[in-house]
């Protein structure tokens, strides 16, 4: 309101610069500024915007990976070291959980793993060839077992190996074409039982499903264009719009980044990010910090026997307690097929042991599933924080052999560890 004041001011006076331009010259003028701050502010939004969710589809896709690489027996995984092992009983075992979990995922266009040998990759398990999928395959592309991998160019991924045999997610910065569809893949490491890396994963995943919302932000920035083309007096209310729609389509990414949507709970990513975060905190608090790592008790007898929505709907009504249980401060996560872990910061292993009761305890209460009572129980394994120098991944392989310890022991009940 004080610019046009001031303009107004200005067109009055003899020799001003109103006075003395052409109306259509003024008009112009107005509207060539007006279309360069617009443009500059929605190109900015688009550039923004697109890299957020290209950043929020990167983190969805680290965490498919992040939750499919546990389902990978990593000692199994070793054992495979001959091509006649392909198809063989123990590979079968070994490919069967990630056949599951392709099936599950409709944008997961193909699993496989690959082993580090003398300086090379090469294939281990392959899902493109297994006849438990829904979708059509070329078998000439499957892979046996200790066939060379001659797609992946290493001179282009240089960082690929270094960040998988850290312990890294590592997604590939290019884009692929298979069948008509384009997809990018993402890499994890598979841990033996003592957490060493002993083979790779990798994912492709299509990425129309993670670009549909970007796209439709695009959209929305071309259709504020227009808009702000033929209407500059709402170019404020337009641009204001798409900023609050930018922000809540973020706000959705950046929340199903990070969130189970079968149960509800946290996810692997935000899991990884809360252990890492609550662990740092407890040393500068010199606080005890505790991790809870349980697991269902024959949860693939549930699939077996029921099916797999049977196994969803347990996995849903099991979120649905655990969120009822979780004390405030706590953080409860999905971090596999059917484990669970529950950070606990300041509280010791008692308490934790305790938490676990209660869970356990509400947890098996009977629930209606295919019609019938089903009584769930659970595993678990308790750890702390042993020192200021402790690392996530050291409570973290606490927990688990606490874990291992209670099923060895009979499941239905949770181990402290040493």
């Amino acid at each position: 309101m004080e610019m046009l004041g001031a303009d107004e001011g200005a067109e009055h006076r003899p020799g001003g610069l109103l006075h003395r331009t052409p109306p259509y010259a003024s008009g112009l003028l107005v509207a060539i500024a007006f279309l360069l701050v617009s443009g500059s502010l929605l190109g900015l939004l688009g550039y923004f915007g697109t890299r957020q969710h290209d950043h929020i589809a990167e983190e969805r896709m680290r965490g498919l990976a992040a939750a499919a690489a546990p389902l990978v027996d990593g000692d199994l995984h070793e054992k495979l070291r001959e091509p006649q092992d392909t198809g063989s009983e123990r590979y079968e075992l070994a490919l069967s959980r990630l056949v599951e979990f392709h099936n599950l995922l409709p944008e997961v266009y193909r699993v496989q793993t690959m082993r580090v040998f003398e300086g090379r990759l090469f294939h281990v398990l392959d899902t493109v060839a297994s006849p438990r999928l829904t979708r059509v395959h070329d078998n000439k592309r499957f892979s046996r077992v200790m066939d060379p991998v001659v797609d992946l160019n290493l001179d282009v991924e240089p960082d690929l190996l270094p960040t998988i045999l850290s312990g890294g997610v590592y997604v590939e910065r290019n884009t692929l074409r298979s069948e008509g569809k384009t997809f990018r893949s993402v890499e994890a490491p598979i841990d033996d039982a003592k957490g060493n890396v002993v083979g790779i994963l990798v994912l492709d995943i299509e990425v129309g499903a993670y670009r549909a919302e970007r796209d439709s932000f695009v959209l929305l920035v071309q259709v504020g264009a227009g808009v702000c083309l033929g209407l500059a007096v709402f170019a404020g209310l337009i641009t204001s719009r798409l900023h609050n729609g930018l922000l809540q389509a973020v706000s959705r990414l950046e929340r199903e980044s990070i969130t189970d949507a079968l149960t509800g709970l946290g996810n692997r990513t935000l899991f990884n990010r809360a252990l890492g975060a609550g662990m740092a905190q407890a040393r500068r608090s010199s606080a005890p910090y505790t991790l809870l790592v349980f697991d269902i008790d024959r949860f693939k007898r549930v699939n077996d026997e029921l099916g797999h929505p049977a196994g969803d709907e347990v996995l849903r009504r099991l979120g649905e307690r655990l969120r009822a249980e979780v004390r405030e401060g706590d953080l409860c996560c999905r971090i596999g097929g059917e484990e669970f872990a529950l950070l606990m910061p300041g509280i010791g292993r008692q308490e934790g042991e305790a938490a676990f009761n209660r869970m356990s305890a509400a947890i098996r209460m009977p629930m209606m599933i295919e019609g019938a009572e089903r009584v769930i129980t659970i595993s678990g394994g308790v750890a702390t924080m042993k020192g200021p120098e402790a690392r996530p991944e050291e409570i973290l392989r606490d927990a688990d052999r606490a874990l291992y310890e209670a099923k060895r022991g009979g499941r239905d009940r949770v181990m402290l560890a040493v």
